[in-house]
């Protein structure tokens, strides 16, 4: 039998919120992100719904594992993984560490540099018979003294990309000054290879590289081959769920789809994100009241906590100065511009947000009784920082 259209919006709901509880860091539940892994990773439950929600969970994962690269925001794949982990290594063996790094070191003086670097080829492929070969052995360059700083970036272009005739490629340096080529190689007729490189060090032509680094690119590290999937969710055993084909679909920013095959918009879940109603202790729209903050940047942060009586809602970072060679994700969302903290009388804890910002935003929270905040500008920039706070109701 079909269900009513209330019914269906009531299951939809129901399993929509279920998978919040589980990918978002709902302040309305206290659930941990040990209980999420171990649901997780843990037997198929006894109740049809929640049998959903594990297998529905499990598919969020392995794709996940499979799709993730350097376009998921770092809070995201941490938070991800935090939750996603033990399942994924149990099935399907190890996950690689998660670094974060300077892309390349220095080079941020206004100075004349020297670049030091390998390059390597990765597969290539003889046109004629078409035979093909693997990794290469690292191959280092240099320039001369040539590459004004700062320097923001270093990027890998082919010559010609048609298989047939000469084939190269170009490492360009983004400098103050303009491109600067930095390597050529010279290829071959008929032989088409693609290539990597990595820069090893920067070195000013007079004086120290004191100037700093860009900010880090974060690395989630590799990942075991997980099994392609197509088609639904299958229904719990015995149990046919009428109207819905559910799946899952990750997305190359580390948010989740679900598709409930109804013809509707996929419903967007955003892991690690605070979810939740907030326990009903705000209005609609209310996000507290204003307190004093102060400007982060120029080497010194800006800090604070809740008066008495009250805690902390979020933190407003509004963008005052952006330097001239700041990444982004996208043209006005900048990459690696500020390390925020919050937290409460012991010790303070890092929200992630602050690898991802617009020039005005506001961070929430991730638990209702944190009192305490700080915000670290990254090198360059400098931040309005209000905090907001509400009054704790007896």
């Amino acid at each position: 039998m079909a269900l009513s259209e209330d019914e269906k919006k009531q299951l939809k709901d129901g399993l929509v919120n279920d998978f919040k509880d589980l990918f978002n860091q709902g302040d309305s539940t206290a659930t941990t992100n040990k209980e999420r892994s171990d649901f997780i990773s843990g037997p198929a439950p006894a109740s049809p719904l929640r049998r959903i929600g594990w297998d529905a969970s499990r598919r969020a994962c392995r794709r996940w594992a499979a799709g993730r690269g350097p376009s998921i925001a770092p809070w995201r794949d941490l938070f991800t993984r935090d939750i996603c982990g033990d399942y994924i290594e149990d099935t399907f063996g190890p996950l690689g560490p998660a670094t974060s790094a300077p892309p390349f070191p220095g080079g941020q003086c206004p100075k004349l540099y020297r670049v030091n670097g390998e390059w390597r080829t990765t597969s290539f492929l003889v046109c004629a018979t078409g035979t093909t070969g693997g990794v290469g052995a690292w191959q280092p360059f240099s320039t001369e003294f040539n590459v004004l700083g700062p320097i923001s970036g270093f990027s890998l272009s082919r010559i010609t990309p048609a298989c047939g005739g000469f084939d190269g490629h170009v490492i360009t340096a983004a400098a103050a000054d303009g491109p600067r080529i930095v390597f050529q190689r010279m290829g071959t007729g008929g032989v088409r290879r693609e290539v990597e490189f990595r820069i090893t060090s920067l070195e000013p032509a007079s004086g120290a590289d004191d100037c700093g680094s860009l900010p880090d690119d974060f690395d989630p590290g590799t990942g075991p081959t997980i099994p392609p999937e197509t088609g639904p969710i299958p229904s719990p055993p015995g149990w046919e769920i009428p109207d819905f084909d559910i799946d899952i679909t990750f997305n190359p920013d580390g948010t989740i789809g679900i598709d409930f095959g109804d013809g509707e918009p996929d419903i967007t879940i955003d892991p690690g994100a605070p979810g939740g109603d907030g326990g009903g202790q705000l209005p609609p729209g209310d996000q507290g009241s204003a307190g004093s903050g102060g400007e982060a940047g120029l080497g010194e942060p800006a800090e604070g906590e809740a008066p008495p009586g009250s805690v902390l809602v979020g933190v407003r970072l509004q963008l005052i100065e952006a330097p001239p060679n700041a990444k982004k994700f996208a043209p006005t969302v900048w990459r690696g511009a500020a390390y925020v903290y919050m937290g409460g009388d012991v010790a303070l804890d890092q929200d992630f947000a602050g690898s991802m910002l617009i020039d005005d935003q506001f961070i929430y929270a991730e638990k209702d009784n944190f009192t305490r905040w700080r915000v670290v500008a990254n090198q360059g920039f400098r931040w309005q920082i209000t905090p907001y706070y509400r009054e704790v109701e007896e």
